[in-house]
């Protein structure tokens, strides 16, 4: 969850400028990343973390929903549930809110297994191709290319494209710890994927397949492709977020990486 944090944080800073639809706010509170945007879109706001950074208590709770209040915009919670203490839930409810939906799964790779699968790929593929796919790291100057597969991959349309455009702009802005590949099948851009490395840790985001190349191999290329660019870069564990169940979750699991939390929104009811 401090992957996702730092992520977040980065990505909104800067973003919501001339041409955007939305500007975006970031407050620490109860412990808490809140994270807002203005008007309300496509990106929820929300508060990342609470009881994993500090003890949960009720004063932390009613900072956020202060927070979120000033704001005029609704008081999200994501509990990381599986790595908090019960006793955050019982407080979250006595404070008015209520689990609203298991909002994704949250995935690690240990050192031991991202080595193995690091080695899979050098034996399978020491081409860095299989069965037609190819993966290739995107410089800052092809953000353009990322932002099309992207857009693309996700279905984004009209104003939620600014969430491929964000990305883009993490990436070219911090090239160290941010990079984007792009999947090619026979040639054609097929899909693309983010790796974000925090603290000697590396967190994989943002990956998609577009519609007509899905089922081939590209995601699971994806998934490899960027653990294989974090070891080189040291980092030797790793994270991912997927949605409960489908494709993604059953690529993860496939690849190696163990499913370690549950991510559930708990929103203000009253």
């Amino acid at each position: 969850m401090r992957l996702e944090v730092e992520l977040q944080r980065r990505r909104t800073i800067g973003a919501g400028g001339a041409g955007e639809p939305f500007r975006f706010s970031h407050a620490v509170r109860g412990g808490a990343a809140c994270f807002g945007s203005t008007p309300l879109g496509s990106f929820s706001p929300r508060a990342l973390g609470f009881a994993l950074f500090v003890p949960p208590t009720e004063r932390g709770i009613d900072a956020i929903r202060r927070h979120f209040a000033a704001l005029r915009q609704p008081s999200r919670i994501v509990l990381c549930e599986g790595a908090v203490p019960l006793a955050a839930h019982r407080l979250l409810e006595r404070a008015g809110f209520a689990r609203e939906h298991e909002a994704g799964v949250g995935w690690a790779l240990g050192a031991e297994a991202s080595a193995r699968l690091v080695r899979s790929v050098r034996v399978s593929s020491p081409d860095g191709r299989r069965r037609g796919v190819s993966v290739e790291r995107l410089a800052g100057v092809n953000a353009a290319a990322f932002v099309r597969i992207s857009t693309a991959g996700f279905g984004l349309r009209g104003r939620t494209r600014f969430f491929a455009r964000s990305i883009a702009r993490l990436i070219a802005a911090h090239p160290r710890t941010s990079v984007a590949v792009l999947a090619r099948y026979d040639g054609r851009p097929a899909g693309s994927g983010g790796l974000f490395i925090h603290r000697g840790a590396g967190l994989l985001f943002a990956g998609s397949v577009t519609g007509a190349h899905r089922g081939r191999g590209i995601q699971p290329a994806l998934i490899a492709a960027r653990v294989a660019h974090g070891f080189e870069r040291g980092s030797r564990t790793f994270f991912a977020q997927t949605a409960p169940d489908g494709a993604s979750a059953r690529n993860f699991a496939d690849a190696g990486f163990r499913r370690h939390a549950v991510l559930a929104l708990w929103t203000l009811t009253d």
